[in-house]
């Protein structure tokens, strides 16, 4: 049982809350890393119970010190090595969907999207074979009005599904179609993304973005690492289809949880003039069932309704350090007014069996 002699424990609600106790403030980040290696099974039980972790109240000023805590927070998430593992062991960001800048070794912005539109909610990498167990947010600058990242527990998302729509997705799985057009290879975010409309989505990321190269060969022998049929264009532009579940079984609890990039990935999601105006081969993301046939737009509105109804909002403090587990809760991003800087790291690299 974990020790709450220190600090609070507030596991009545998602996230569940990590603070001092009696607000004191004297208990430093080197403390609240101490506390969580000591109590490594119940913070796991904790997280994997509640899905989300909300640490608040602890000394966490910068992304050095972000890296530190969500380092040793994480250490013991399997998975976690190879060429993807920062030298800290925190996930390299590659083959997302965002754009997002690296800090330093494994510390990224959060998608930096514009700050009028909103970011449904989904699981990090869900999109592909190569998927992480968990994320970590740190917010450096809280937003003055709104920008809170609502949650959503992917289990109850299944719950409140018709049977007959869960069945569909666990029989067919999910395509996720990419186009990623030709960058100029420079690493510089703004030369890397097309905006194609004026809200800011939808947009096209780069495929040398996307993948950190500008070798077609690196992206290609990723594309058949991982089971993905990929297309070049006569300008050099990269379609992506890789076919993955979108209800996954967590690992360890073996629960069933909705683990998908669904909505934001439909066609749906794009103004309709928008939609109407783009060859379908070029949208900057689509998704369809496995087997091809298109996922109607009345059933992606029964998932934002189901995922809607779960939605849990907490506004953003200073100092705040998440932690959620990947499969069992997504995350999306409200709009917002004013500075907001949310930093992300990641953790626990999966590979699917191909």
């Amino acid at each position: 049982m974990i020790d709450n002699t220190m600090f609070e424990i507030d596991d009545d609600r998602l996230p569940a809350i990590v603070q001092p106790r009696n607000g004191r403030s004297a208990h430093s980040l080197d403390a609240l890393v101490t506390w969580c290696r000591a109590h490594q099974p119940d913070v796991k039980e904790l997280l994997q119970r509640k899905g989300a972790i909300l640490f608040r109240g602890f000394e966490v000023r910068s992304a050095e010190d972000f890296a530190h805590v969500a380092r040793a927070i994480s250490e013991g998430s399997e998975g976690s090595e190879g060429s993807r593992a920062s030298q800290d062991g925190l996930v390299e960001y590659v083959a997302g969907v965002a754009r997002r800048k690296k800090i330093t070794d494994g510390i990224y912005t959060s998608t930096e999207y514009p700050s009028h539109v909103d970011m449904p909610c989904h699981n990090e990498l869900s999109h592909t074979k190569d998927w992480i167990a968990l994320i970590f947010f740190f917010c450096q600058v809280a937003p003055k009005e709104r920008g809170e990242t609502p949650l959503v527990d992917g289990r109850e998302v299944v719950r409140g599904m018709k049977p007959e729509t869960a069945a569909l997705f666990r029989e067919k799985r999910v395509t996720y179609v990419r186009f990623l057009h030709c960058g100029d290879g420079s690493g510089i975010l703004e030369n890397n993304v097309r905006v194609l409309d004026a809200s800011g989505y939808p947009y096209s990321v780069s495929w040398q973005h996307t993948y950190g190269t500008t070798d077609k060969s690196v992206v290609e022998a990723n594309a058949k690492r991982v089971g993905a049929d990929i297309e070049w264009t006569s300008s050099n532009d990269l379609i992506w289809r890789e076919t993955v579940q979108a209800i996954r079984r967590h690992p360890e609890t073996r629960e069933e949880s909705w683990f998908s990039h669904v909505v934001n990935f439909h066609p749906s999601r794009m103004a309709p003039a928008v939609r109407k105006r783009i060859p379908e081969k070029e949208y900057p993301r689509n998704v369809v069932f496995g087997d091809g046939t298109p996922i109607a737009d009345s059933i992606v509105d029964e998932i934002r309704d189901c995922v809607a109804k779960g939605e849990k909002l907490f506004a953003w403090q200073k100092g705040d350090v998440l932690m959620i587990d990947n499969v069992l809760v997504a995350h999306g991003r409200r709009t917002f007014e004013g500075p907001r800087t949310i930093l992300t790291a990641m953790a626990g690299l999966r590979e699917d069996s191909r």
